[in-house]
């Protein structure tokens, strides 16, 4: 746990960035009074509370535990170097942190080994701080925070939503990897790629982080939900992008990499343009196409039912569909699909959500008549 040492790092960084007579370096460091001050309260905090607590937990934690815990930590960054590195125009590197991200999440059992080290894929991290500079970005001013981590702690909650958020996608990567490795060295006599990743719902849960993401921001943070919605194009050509990466990778469909990753990124792109898309400013936003609303309307009832109506036209209908042309084949299934969620949304959906909001009125009216 370097906790201690990495705090007192950041706060020397940042206080000694300015020699006292040098107005060049003054000149990037306008806060310096206030940073100076700031510096010698969190130099305080990290002696009487940090370098006690990182010493017990030094005492207490056997080195193989420490070390196995900052490899997990180290992992959960790889896909953030991923992304960077790609930003910065190394496709080589992204792919050797994006191939460690995966063995170590797998092989390493969660990140808790470093098996990827062993094999020649060094690490390679990078941080968006990095990826400006890239750019030619110029370093801004000096600003340091009071007791940071604390002010984070007091309102848990993002953190808390995020983490959980993290911790399914990689529980995801990690599920589909052990199952996908070990089926594909059994081989066993069976479709087990569709019978063991693509049909099983809880395999590709991280797939649904996105919708679940987009929603919670726009119902607990709608200012941020407007202001983000400011760059909404940009969110547009990051959605098409990370679109055209994930269908890349469905290229092998029944691949490693399409099952580990795939799923994740390709819910990300959709969920980038369909972010854009609720901004009626946005290049995508401002067409309207009919149906598209009711399409919409029914989606989760669509999700939900989707493969009982593959199923059901795959058993009932497939004989007699074959030699007619792709093109029947794509709509006898489509039409299937949208009638099958169509009445699941009429039947069960939609009358239970108008049940839910009758209750919500009605619950909101008592409350304001006892207000009363």
């Amino acid at each position: 746990m370097r906790a201690s040492s990495s705090v007192l790092a950041l706060v020397l960084l940042a206080g000694c960035a300015t020699v006292p007579g040098t107005d060049r370096l003054a000149e990037k460091d306008p806060l310096e009074g206030f940073n100076r001050a700031m510096w010698g309260v969190n130099r305080g905090v990290d002696k009487v509370v940090l370098k006690p607590v990182t010493k017990v937990y030094r005492a207490v934690t056997p080195k193989p535990a420490r070390r196995g815990i900052s490899n997990v930590f180290a992992n959960l960054s790889e896909p953030w170097s991923f992304i960077n590195n790609l930003l910065q125009g190394k496709p080589k590197r992204a792919v050797e942190t994006l191939a460690r991200f995966i063995i170590n999440t797998t092989v390493g059992v969660g990140g808790l080994g470093d098996p990827a080290t062993k094999m020649g894929l060094k690490a390679a991290p990078e941080d968006f701080g990095q990826t400006l500079a890239v750019w030619g970005v110029n370093g801004g001013p000096y600003l340091v925070l009071p007791l940071l981590a604390w002010w984070l702690a007091r309102r848990p909650s993002p953190l808390r939503f995020f983490g959980a958020c993290a911790a399914v996608l990689v529980f995801g990567i990690g599920l589909r990897s052990a199952v996908w490795l070990h089926d594909a060295a059994l081989d066993p006599a069976r479709n087990w790629y569709i019978e063991d990743i693509y049909y099983p719902s809880w395999m590709r849960l991280d797939g649904l982080l996105m919708g679940v993401m987009l929603a919670t921001l726009r119902v607990y943070r709608p200012q941020t939900w407007a202001r983000l919605q400011a760059r909404s194009n940009v969110c547009l050509l990051g959605g098409v992008a990370v679109s055209c990466l994930a269908f890349w990778l469905f290229d092998d469909r029944t691949g490693l990499l399409a099952n580990t990753i795939g799923w994740p990124l390709l819910s990300f792109g959709f969920g980038l343009l369909v972010f854009a898309g609720a901004d009626e400013r946005s290049l995508i936003g401002r067409w309207r196409i009919p149906g598209v609303g009711w399409i919409a309307a029914i989606s989760y009832s669509l999700y939900l039912s989707h493969k009982i109506a593959f199923h059901l036209v795959q058993e009932a209908l497939a004989p007699s569909l074959q030699g007619h042309g792709d093109a029947l084949q794509f709509a006898t299934y489509a039409l299937a699909t949208v009638l099958l969620g169509a009445a699941l949304h009429y039947l069960v959906e939609r009358p239970f959500l108008r049940w839910r909001d009758r209750r919500a009125v009605a619950s909101n009216s008592a409350l304001a008549s006892s207000a009363a």
